[in-house]
């Protein structure tokens, strides 16, 4: 509930942000697959 509450504080740029660090990070461990727009880059 606590982490429901701090999203909902933080604005939508913010929220973007980190959710592109935290997939930068899954990649680079290999946890997560690059999108594939990415791929042909």
């Amino acid at each position: 509930m606590k982490k429901v509450i701090a999203l909902r504080k933080k604005d939508d740029q913010e929220r973007m942000e980190e959710d592109l660090i935290l997939d930068t990070y899954l990649q680079a461990l290999g946890m997560i697959e690059a999108p594939a727009d990415q791929d042909a880059a």
